[in-house]
């Protein structure tokens, strides 16, 4: 059996060789496609491959949100790797095989491709103040979860899906083909542990720079309502950033959540070589800036190479409305 690993990324320098060496053992190669990172990100996954990790690291600087378009295309060409199977992951997510007896491997094994899709359920956690600061390792740092698994999932595939022209959602969740979601039934004794929420000011800038990217995808992502779970904090900051960033219970580890269980994941890729302490307040500050930049950049050469979104511009510019 091969299995590929397809992954899209962005500024995720805290866990992502965390996320990789976890996982160098459980697949055969790993597809990295990064979104325009400005941390350290690249510099990590160069570094693991030069230590001869199985990766392939591509990037996009496409300002605008395209999820569905990119995952897709990961899809197809991890399945272009003759992967049997494909896994679509996030760098916060880390499968945990604990309580699979022969692993992701032999869950997958006592399948066939033919029974299509496979949902990995999620074990969201969540950094407390207890926590060990100084640790680096995520998955050795953050040790409690919520004890129900969530519903939603991320699917694994069978590589032959490409051929029939199925698509990726946003976020991984679900796989279309001719306009239906295929059944993707959830494993019973395989889980994702996820740590979305390594710090506050980690958690501000990924809620803000993905409700801009929406935003600037235009009335399709309008009309989608793509990545909504970024709208409060965003608006939140947009409308009365007080309410977050001078809240002692929003800027200190801790989850809203009660009856948190200490159930630490099985991590499996040793050391860390190359991750470095961080400042997350600044690193959230220079991220929003580079967005920013990247997009106004993109926008500068919209105009500069089409007339039309040139003039359009210049009429925006000329239509004023008196409002006192």
């Amino acid at each position: 059996m091969r299995l590929v690993a397809a992954t899209r990324l962005l500024n995720e320098d805290d866990i992502l060789e965390a996320f990789v060496r976890h996982h160098a053992g459980l697949v055969d190669h790993h597809i990295f496609l990064d979104n325009g990172s400005t941390d350290r990100s690249l510099a990590i996954l160069k570094a693991l491959q030069a230590e001869g990790l199985k990766l392939t690291v591509l990037q996009t600087r496409a300002a605008h949100f395209c999820e569905p378009q990119l995952l897709t295309s990961l899809f197809r060409m991890a399945a272009g790797m003759a992967a049997d199977w494909v896994t679509m992951l996030d760098c916060d997510e880390f499968v945990d095989e604990r309580r699979a007896g022969g692993g992701l491997r032999g869950v997958l094994a006592a399948l066939s491709p033919e029974q299509g899709v496979l949902g990995l359920p999620i074990a969201a956690y969540h950094p407390m103040p207890d926590d060990d600061a100084a640790e680096l390792l995520v998955p050795r740092r953050i040790r409690r979860r919520e004890p129900e698994l969530q519903r939603y999932a991320k699917i694994v595939l069978p590589g032959q899906l490409a051929a029939q022209h199925v698509s990726i959602a946003a976020g991984s969740h679900t796989a279309i083909r001719e306009g239906r979601y295929l059944p993707a039934p959830l494993a019973t004794d395989l889980a994702l542990a996820h740590f979305q929420r390594r710090s506050p000011w980690q958690l501000v800038s990924k809620n803000v720079l993905g409700r801009l990217k929406v935003i600037a995808a235009g009335q399709i992502g309008a009309e989608h309502n793509w990545a909504a779970h970024y709208n409060k904090v965003f608006e939140t900051i947009r409308d009365d950033p007080a309410a977050l960033l001078r809240n002692p219970g929003f800027l200190s580890p801790g989850a809203p959540e009660t009856g948190l269980i200490e159930d630490p994941i099985d991590y499996r890729g040793g050391d860390l070589r190359h991750t470095l302490p961080g400042d997350p307040a600044m690193k959230a500050v220079a991220t929003l800036a580079a967005f920013g930049e990247a997009l106004a950049a993109q926008h500068a050469r919209l105009l500069d190479t089409n007339e039309g979104a040139r003039l359009q511009m210049h009429n925006l510019s000329l239509t004023w409305t008196q409002i006192a």
